[in-house]
């Protein structure tokens, strides 16, 4: 029988376990903080939606349609399409490539030819420049567009039918990663956070022969023909080109950097060596090149190519080739010098100087920041050419110096400008005739004939025709600027054969006279005049055929007119009567016409009122040319405006709008309704009406990339994209790149508006077959200067071209249903600060330039949309801005097309009270993630919820007029789709609500369960059960009935009988539910509580779940089988309404994108369809090879990391987490890394290659990642795209890439090898294989040492015959040597017996280590006590110290007999060394075998031998000395010292380190000198200051100077530490030899070479004393210096520094003489390039005296820190103190830091002199006198005139000096007391031989001072100025008087700067 137990407290302990308030608080705040994140994180969703549907390309409409019979619903067809209906992409995309080549071709403009182009069939050419391999495309940023190619830039030109070098081109490929373009983070440094800065890296000419291409450069006369060299820039949005880039010449991004200048010097020489026959000079950039640099080259041809998109290479090959001549014309200025335009000098980065309380900056909006267009209208050639005529005409003081960047003196035109605006040249000549101008209808109609006048090539002409308005005084009076000619027309031949001609007419319009008057009428008027229409080449041809019809000549303007021009092609129009009315009101809309920007102008707004500025104007160049504009932002208007937004107040008038009400008389509207209706028609009221509040809301601020689909009115989602070059979204159905066209300054410059509509056609093509309706493009900013980073996005610096251009490509596009938003409306000209920063301008140049471009787009073109941009507007954003989005875009133009922001990020732009002004202003839409509550806040605002509808209007407008409704019919409906990622979301949270509230009821049951009242009451009722199961027990025991049956029931009687009745009266009858649940125990009560809490909980998640799911649309259908071509349901079983329109299959035609170029077949086994039947490589057997096979060899490479550093890393074996395969990783950008297999074949077979990849960079080009070279030929060309079908990358499952057909030849090993040589991308790499009929097989690498048929032998650690090693090492387990690394000393030796003598190569079986290192580095190897030399790379790229890897160490001599190599660990670091498993021999003849016994270590032959050279990559080792001797320094050459040969007194010394004490063996490695003599009959050895004497036999029976014997010299003792070991040439004999170094062999000891110290005196027997200037950074005892015009010199570690340049600064030596005598003084210096003597830079005084010395001076290269000793000459000491100065004489760059001098002498002692402290003098400050700045005169300076009459200031300097005999320059100094100073004199360099006291005479006081400075130059360089130490002065206290006078009329005195006085004694002013 079983007891229950009532254990009442037990029961209470669980069921407070269970209930553990602790742990369900805890569950709860868990949850809690989960819900929390869920609800915050999806509110940031969802105000991002539009962002995260895009990103992830989801859809939320789903289109159904029930067609009508008959009903065309494409509106926009395609002019490509399948037999089916569907598009055909591929014949689209091939007429995109085909027009954007012919533009780009078009474009190209040809600056100079000199014969060069085009090149002939069969030419052979190189290509130079790091752009060949990384050439660009597009701009970066937004406008960037990304493409897959698998052709290049050589194999578009070789298409052509011009061979190209492939050496040369291979050895770029191999490098590029390292070089090219690369983009600096400077947000930090510059305070902009949106802004970079870019930086050129070319590959020097020096590098180009350091890789496996080989010497490349001595090859390039094969490939002579012509060396065509390309240049890049990189610009990019958030990023100017105006910063110091040190690599740059002028420290100018835009000119050439010095390497570039490197090689097109070198070019220049081979070109005049005759190597190459021409230089062509390709410009690949957005930006005008500054051409200071590039004009002075040697270049025969050169041409702007500008950014040709996915045609770039074919235009390059087009124009090589002369396959399209050149037509192009320049849309930009090309100065010499870009800071010549005056929009430079308010360009860049200013802030107020005060600010009020404006709204503190933050990273996407300065408030702080402004900019002012002082220069007005005068941008580009409007500036040069208004210039240019006034400078001509002699009027507003044109000549004057303001402005002069390139030139020399007065501004003048031919010095500033290097090519015009409208400029370009062609393969052939082109003649104009029978220019003629009628007028008609108030217009003006321009014709000229135009006849190709050359002989050989077809061509294009441009007819440009341009426009001089009058110059009045009413606009000098008014603040009216007119420039002297503007572009008013254009026209462009067909292409003209030889001898053809064609007839051009252009209209001029009448309405082109108007120029707009700011400051008076404020509107446009026409002035009273004479107004000229001139054709021309280019704005300035046209310019002189104006001022020829004037009467100006070049003789009648004494030469400042550069061209007579043609009058004949220039026609005067008289208007007669001023016209201040007609050009009042807009032509297209009939709008008053007024001042719209006045809060823009300085000079007008109120908030400025305090602040004024002046315009530049052609009334006074000089007086008014732009400077620094300084503002500030204190007045209270202005603090005001530069808020976020403010209050809009109810205009009169303005009622609520309806919302979500049918009021259209048919009911509810859908979109397509109102197809054909016009803007104003009145159903558009009804259709907004139809819109809620939400609704709207939406619609106008979906617009990333998107504008929301309303399902309601039947109006479709549309998608939108980046631009303009080409949409940046999805790749078009079968293929496999996106499309980039030429940029839009390359399209500007064809002047060919029906092309550019062609592309525009071409471009809306692309959008509408990848499903697209919006661009963000075309760009109709302006170039205001040549920095801009955001040039490429825009045409042109002139807005009617942009305009003309806008209109057309804007018409293309809209013409296939596109929806443009050219951007970005208005002055947002630099991307500096662009985020919110205020731009000031006045009406006249807002209009005229920077809005010219928009209202030729809007008015002309019909633009149906623009974006703001993020600037302000003086202090108004431009999105927020009423007077331009409604006043000028809408009131003026008619424009009905939708505005956008830029991307909304910036507070200024998305603050409530910043949106609801904006929207007010005219502002439609925001690009941001969607907010249908965005202007909640003035939801009863009238005036606010009018504008919303009036944005709402033009938004479904223009998408009803675009192909996003294609397909859309009345009938069609749309059924909205929640997104995938919101369905999570809004599961996630309600998910997260259930758990946190179940949680909480369970916390507070807890609770309950734990308090005492719950307790007390729990154990009282168990009790109690306790006491009546007691009583039940005993009753029934007693009754003996327990458990027996019971009676009939009738009584009711529960013991009585087998069951209980039925009714009330049975013990087991029906209970209430009270009695049941009091009867339940307490355990079963709680199981129930929590069970019923949970069911709830779970109900409601059921409950809520699905209601979410389906008010998100998640039970509406959606159809998973779409058909990829037509977009319709392919399964015919699913009748959902949905699906009711049916894919009926499609026969498609298919192109095979994989064609092998060698076979022609396929390429692509995925593929199944029959046209690729025959594969490349047909049914042959594959052979992999993996990639981690221990015969595969891996080599480092260069990783760039995310500072811009780089790093050497070796790609590993690897397999990572998940992997299934073992690869080899490490290989992703890491530059230069290279995988290389080694493969045999028994016969000549073709291969199909097959590279095996990891699932990274889908549909790139392999080859544009990794060169693959075969046989040392580059793969080029090959349809090699990396494509898989996984939905996401992977780095560790793999693909294989087919690359075609290889040739493997027998007999060899071919090499196939594999280079990263991208540095952003990259994969994995598994395998190779090949496909191939003929079985190839893995063979070992080739060990360079022609051994691969040798016999090997294995002499392992595990063998132990013949093996001897060291006590600290061990022979682990695994059979291999271990505790090797970082032993130093520890050693290994192996005893092998040869049966003959013979050669053989060692190799050395070594683990592989971490770090990359040398076996050099590591271990020293012997062999038979011969050092063996070794430099092998050793096994890196991880730890794993038993995986082996067999590395060549060497080819040996072998004996016969026992041979003994030794290996000795040298270094003790142990990141580098390693395991060692044993020796490999292989072995020519002899058969070897280890040798038993035991090893004689004290034989030599198992000594340690260390090779100590002299010479170290070309220089001394910085552990050797030489001393000269009679013939001078000895000095290093190549790898060894020479002029040792009869250079009696002459020593080498060096120095060497012994790990202990020791006798070792030396040996002499000396050249061979013919002859029979001893080594002491002609050196001498001597160790620590010891002689040893040495019989060693030199004899010889040739002298070969450069080959080398070693000599035994004996065994010699060296101490431990440092040892000295000198040999000295003691015989004048012609028998001492070039000396390689010394060699050392040891027992037991380490022998290294001593780190660098200070010179030590060789031969301390002799009489040579050492003074050295600097030791440990201090001046040494007897050692003072002075310092120059660049300061006092630097103290280095051991040298004097600074001295370069550093005229007038010296260096004292003060020596003590025990007596008079002769001595030789030497010069320890640093080399400096050129040849030169002492004397040409530096001057010596002995003890006062001028001591002159000839000594020709170290030039190997500069090396600052390499030195060597100068014999200077004989000098006399005295008796006593003597003092030995050397100073630097001038500033050519060949002076050099200072290491000491050495007196050598027999007669005397020498010593230092411990020179007494002088008492500490003030710091000398140097004082500058500038003669004359920016053209004045300086106000302490006076000129006289001499015989050329009276010197003038000119720009910084006083002209008019040279030949001017007599002329003088005083300068007035006033000194503050009587004091000595130093005077410099500051000349421009005259070429010529001559001294100071030749020319000029300088007096101070009018006491003359002595002066024979040399002055003497290789060259006159006017204003390039050199600084003349005149000496020491006294100056009298008060003013001082120094005059400067002429004294010769030779042509040798120059342009005077100023002067310079340096005293401590004083202050001067």
């Amino acid at each position: 029988m079983k007891r229950f137990n009532y254990d009442g407290n037990g029961k209470l302990a669980r069921l407070r376990k269970i209930f553990d308030k602790g742990l369900w608080g805890l569950a709860a705040g868990f949850f809690a903080i989960l819900m929390i994140i869920a609800f915050v994180g999806g509110s940031f969703a969802n105000k991002y939606s539009a962002n995260i549907n895009t990103i992830f390309n989801v859809e939320t409409q789903k289109k159904v349609t029930v067609d009508e019979e008959g009903q065309d619903s494409e509106y926009y067809k395609s002019d490509y399409y399948l037999g089916d209906g569907s598009y055909d992409n591929q014949a689209m995309r091939n007429n995109s490539l085909k027009v954007a080549e012919q533009a780009a071709s078009e474009g190209t403009v040809l600056l100079w030819n000199n014969g060069a182009l085009p090149l002939s069939q069969g030419s052979k050419i190189s290509l130079f420049g790091a752009a060949t391999q990384k050439y660009i495309i597009a701009g970066g940023g937004s406008g960037y567009v990304g493409i897959n190619t698998s052709s290049t830039l050589k194999s578009e030109i070789e298409g052509k039918g011009i061979e190209v070098n492939s050496k040369l081109w291979n050895a770029y490929n191999l490098l590029i990663g390292n070089y090219v373009y690369q983009v600096l983070d400077v947000k930090d440094d510059v305070g902009d956070h949106n802004y970079w800065e870019y930086r050129i890296r070319e590959i020097p000419w020096t590098t180009l022969d350091s890789t496996s291409a080989g010497a490349v450069t001595a090859g390039i006369s094969e490939y002579g023909d012509a060396a065509v060299m390309v240049i890049t820039r990189y610009t990019s949005e958030d990023g100017d080109t105006n910063f110091a880039d040190t690599e740059c010449l002028d420290d100018n991004y835009l000119d050439l950097s010095e390497e570039e200048y490197d090689v097109l010097n070198r070019l220049s020489e081979l070109k005049k060596s005759g190597e190459i026959d021409s230089i062509v000079l390709l410009i690949n950039t957005a930006n005008p090149i500054q051409m200071k640099h590039i004009a002075e080259m040697d270049i025969d041809a050169c041409a702007w190519v500008g950014m040709g998109g996915s045609a770039s290479y074919a235009q390059v090959a087009n124009l090589l080739s002369g396959a399209v001549t050149p037509s192009g014309h320049l849309v930009d200025t090309f100065a010499y010098d870009n800071d010549s335009a005056p929009a430079v000098e308010n360009f860049g980065d200013y802030t107020f100087t005060q600010t009020g309380s404006v709204p503190a900056d933050d990273a996407m909006t300065h408030n702080t920041k402004y900019l002012v267009y002082q220069e007005g209208i005068y941008v580009g050639y409007r500036y040069y050419e208004t210039r240019y005529e006034d400078y001509v005409t002699g009027n507003g003081n044109a000549g004057s110096a303001k402005g002069v960047c390139a030139g020399d003196g007065s501004w003048n035109y031919s010095d500033e400008v290097a090519f015009t605006f409208g400029y370009g040249l062609s393969y052939t000549d082109f003649e104009y005739s029978d220019f003629s101008v009628t007028p008609k209808d108030g217009d003006f109609e321009v014709s000229l004939k135009i006849t190709n006048s050359g002989d050989t090539y077809s061509g294009k002409e441009v007819l440009q025709v341009y426009l001089q308005k009058p110059y009045t005084d009413y606009d000098k009076e008014n603040g009216i600027e007119k420039s002297a000619v503007e572009l008013a027309g254009f026209s462009k031949t067909e292409s003209l054969a030889p001898g053809d001609s064609q007839t051009l007419t252009v209209t001029v319009k009448g309405e082109d006279f108007k120029t707009y008057d700011s400051y008076n009428k404020g509107t446009y008027i026409v002035e009273k005049g004479d107004y000229y229409l001139a054709v021309g080449t280019d704005a300035h041809d046209a310019l002189n055929n104006i001022l020829a019809a004037k009467g100006f000549s070049p003789e009648s303007t004494s030469g400042r007119m550069d061209d007579n021009g043609n009058a004949d092609f220039a026609c005067r129009i008289s208007v007669e009567e001023d016209d201040f009315e007609t050009y009042s009101v807009s032509s297209v809309t009939g709008e008053p016409i007024k001042n719209r920007f006045d809060n823009a102008d300085v000079n007008l707004y109120g908030g400025t009122a305090d602040q004024k500025i002046t315009y530049l104007s052609r009334s006074d160049w000089n007086g008014t040319y732009p400077s620094a504009v300084e503002m500030k932002c204190v007045n209270e208007q202005m603090v005001k405006d530069m808020q976020y937004g403010a209050d809009v107040a109810v205009k009169e008038g303005d009622e609520m709008p309806v919302y979500g009400t049918v009021t259209a008389e048919e009911g509810a509207l859908a979109l397509s309704m109102l197809s054909g209706l016009d803007f104003n028609n009145e159903k558009w009221q009804d259709l907004l009406n139809q819109l809620t509040w939400e609704q709207q809301n939406m619609l106008l601020t979906y617009g990333y990339c998107r504008i929301v689909g309303i399902s309601e009115i039947g109006s479709p989602e549309c998608k939108a994209g980046d631009g303009p070059a080409g949409i940046k979204g999805e790749i078009a159905a079968g293929l496999n790149s996106l499309m980039c066209f030429p940029s839009q300054q390359l399209l500007a410059s064809t002047f060919d508006v029906s092309l550019v509509n062609e592309v525009g056609k071409a471009f809306g093509l692309e959008m509408l077959h990848s499903g697209y309706t919006g661009i963000y493009g075309p760009g109709a900013g302006i170039h205001r200067t040549a920095y801009s980073g955001r040039n490429f996005e825009y045409y042109s610096e002139d807005g009617f071209l942009s305009g003309k251009m806008f209109a057309a490509e804007t018409a293309g596009l809209q013409s296939k249903g596109v929806i443009v938003f050219a951007k970005h409306l208005v002055l947002n000209d630099q991307e500096r600060n662009r985020y919110g920063g205020t731009v000031w301008a006045n009406e006249q140049s807002i209009r005229e330039i920077y809005l010219k471009a928009f209202e030729g787009g809007v008015v002309e073109g019909g633009a149906n949309g623009i974006m703001t941009s993020h600037n302000r507007v003086g202090c108004i954003w431009s999105g927020g801005h009423s007077g331009l989005l409604t006043g000028v875009l809408r009131e003026e133009w008619g424009f009905t097309g939708i505005t956008i922001t830029d991307a909304a990020v910036s507070t200024h732009e998305i603050t409530p009270k910043a949106m609801a002004a904006a929207v007010v202003a005219g502002q439609d839409f925001w690009m941001h993630g969607g907010n249908n509550k965005a202007w909640d806040d003035y939801k009863d605002n009238a005036t606010v919820c009018l504008a919303i509808r009036e944005a709402c209007h033009r938004i479904l407008y223009n998408q009803l007029n675009s192909n996003a409704m294609n397909g859309v019919t009345a009938n069609t409906r749309f059924i909205d789709i929640t997104p995938s990622w919101q369905i999570a979301l809004t599961a996630a949270q309600a998910v997260s609500v259930a758990l946190t509230v179940i949680c909480l009821l369970m916390t507070i049951v807890g609770f309950i369960v734990s308090s005492g009242m719950f307790g007390k009451k729990y154990l009282a009722i168990q009790q109690d059960k306790k006491v009546k199961a007691s009583a039940n027990t005993v009753n029934m025991q007693s009754n003996g009935q327990f458990g027996e049956g019971g009676g009939s029931g009738a009584s009711g009687d529960p013991g009585s009988g087998n069951g209980g009745g039925k009714d009330n009266h049975g013990g087991q009858g029906r209970k209430g539910f009270a009695q049941r649940w009091k009867a339940l125990s307490v355990k079963r009560k709680i199981i129930a509580v929590t069970a019923t809490v949970l069911a709830v909980a779970l109900v409601a998640v059921a409950i809520i779940l699905p209601l979410t799911l389906d008010s998100c649309g998640g039970e509406k259908h959606v159809c998973e089988h779409v058909c990829p071509i037509c977009g319709k349901c392919t399964d015919p079983d699913c009748d959902d309404p949905a699906c009711a329109d049916k894919c009926l299959g499609h026969e498609a035609v298919h192109i095979c994108e994989h064609t092998c170029p060698i076979c022609g077949k396929c390429t692509d086994y995925g593929c199944d369809d029959p046209v690729c039947a025959d594969k490349c490589g047909g049914d042959n057997p594959v052979y992999t090879f993996e990639a981690e096979d221990e015969r595969v060899v891996l080599s480092e490479g260069t990783v760039t990391n995310f500072d811009g550093s780089q790093t050497v890393s070796m790609p590993s074996v690897s397999k990572e987490e998940g992997a299934t395969e073992t690869y080899i990783g490490n290989f992703s950008c890491n530059v230069g890394a290279a995988i290389t297999f080694y493969v045999t074949v028994e016969e000549d077979t073709t291969a199909s290659l097959v590279i095996s990849v990891s699932k990274t960079n889908r549909y790139a080009s392999l080859t544009n990642i990794v060169s693959v070279f075969v046989n040392d030929e580059m793969i080029e060309n090959r349809a090699d795209f990396i494509e898989y079908e996984d939905e996401n990358d992977s780095w560790v499952d793999f693909v294989d890439v087919n690359l075609g057909c290889v040739e493997l030849k027998a007999g060899q090993t071919n090499v196939i090898k594999l280079v990263q040589v991208s540095n952003e991308r990259g994969n994995n790499i598994n395998a190779l294989r090949l496909r191939s009929a003929t079985q190839p097989t893995l063979a070992n690498p080739p060990s360079g040492y022609g051994d691969e048929n040798w016999t090997s032998y294995d002499f392992n650690a595990s063998d132990g015959e013949g093996i001897t090693y060291s006590s600290g090492i061990v022979v682990n387990d695994g059979g291999y040597f271990g505790m090797v690394s970082g032993s130093i000393g520890q050693y290994m030796l192996w005893q092998i017996d040869a049966d003959s003598a013979g050669q053989a190569v060692l190799y050395l079986g070594a683990s592989v280590r971490a770090d990359m290192y040398n076996f050099s580095d590591s271990f020293n190897l012997t062999v038979n006590g011969k050092n063996v030399q070794c430099g092998a790379a050793m096994p890196s790229g991880g730890d794993n110290w038993e995986t082996f890897r067999y590395v060549a160490l060497g080819k040996v001599n072998l004996v016969e007999g026992t041979n003994v190599i030794k290996l000795t660990v040298i270094s003790g670091n142990g990141s580098i060394g390693c395991n060692i498993q044993g020796l490999r021999v292989r072995s020519e003849t002899a058969e070897l075998t280890a040798h038993s016994g035991q090893a004689d270590t004290s034989d030599p032959r198992f000594w340690t031998v260390y090779d100590i050279p002299a010479v170290s990559e070309g220089a001394l080792a910085e552990y050797v000395q030489v001393a000269p001797g009679t013939g001078g320094t000895p000095a290093a050459n190549g790898d060894y010292i020479g002029n040792i040969s009869t250079n009696k007194g002459a020593s080498v010394t060096f120095r060497i380190n012994s790990a202990e004490e020791c006798i070792t063996g030396m040996y002499f490695n000396v050249c061979y000198r013919a002859g029979e003599f001893d080594f002491r009959d002609v050196y001498k050895l001597t160790v620590n200051g010891k002689d040893v004497e040495c019989t060693a036999d030199m004899s010889s029976g040739e002298t070969l100077w450069e080959e080398f014997m070693s000599v035994f010299l004996g065994q010699v003792q060296l101490e431990s530490g440092e040892n000295v070991i000198t040999i000295t040439v003691i015989s004048d004999a012609d028998l001492s030899g070039n000396i390689r170094g010394i060699t050392v062999s040891s027992e037991a000891s380490v022998i290294t070479p001593s780190e660098q110290s200070e010179p030590v005196d060789p031969n301390p027997d002799d009489d040579l004393y050492i003074f050295t200037a600097v030791r440990n950074g201090q001046l040494q005892t007897g050692v003072s210096v002075s310092g120059g015009i660049k300061g006092a010199p630097t103290l280095s570690s051991n040298y004097l520094g600074n001295m370069a340049c550093n005229v007038g600064a010296s260096v004292t030596f003060t020596l003590n003489s025990t007596q008079a005598c002769t001595a030789e003084l030497y010069f320890s210096v640093c080399h400096r390039a050129g040849d030169f003597v002492f004397s040409d830079v530096y001057t010596l005084l002995v003890n006062g005296n001028p001591v002159v010395s000839n000594a020709a001076m170290p030039n190997n290269n500069t090396q600052w820190e390499v030195f060597e000793d100068v014999l200077l000459g004989e000098i006399e000491l005295v008796e006593g103190t003597n003092t030995i100065t050397i100073s630097i004489a001038n500033d050519r760059d060949i002076s050099g830091n200072i290491q000491g001098i050495s007196v050598e002498t027999a007669d005397s002692v020498i010593t230092a002199v411990d020179m007494p402290d002088e008492p500490e003098l003030p710091e000398a400050v140097r004082y500058e006198f500038k003669a004359a700045t920016d053209g004045v005169l300086a106000d302490n300076v006076t000129l006289g005139a001499g015989t050329g009459g009276m010197p003038a200031a000119n720009g910084n300097y006083i002209g008019n000096i040279s030949t001017n005999n007599g002329a003088s320059v005083t300068f007035r100094i006033n000194a503050s007391k009587e004091c000595a100073a130093k005077l410099w004199f500051s000349v421009c360099y005259r070429k010529g031989d001559f001294t100071f006291d030749e020319v000029y005479e300088i007096t101070v006081n009018g006491k003359k001072v002595e002066c024979n400075a040399d002055m003497s130059y290789g060259d006159t360089q006017w204003e390039q100025f050199m600084n003349v130490d005149v000496g020491e002065v006294s100056l009298v206290d008060g003013d001082n008087v120094i005059t400067v006078t002429v004294i010769t009329d030779r042509d040798i005195s120059g342009n005077i700067q100023g002067i310079a006085l340096e005293t401590s004694g004083a202050e001067l002013n």
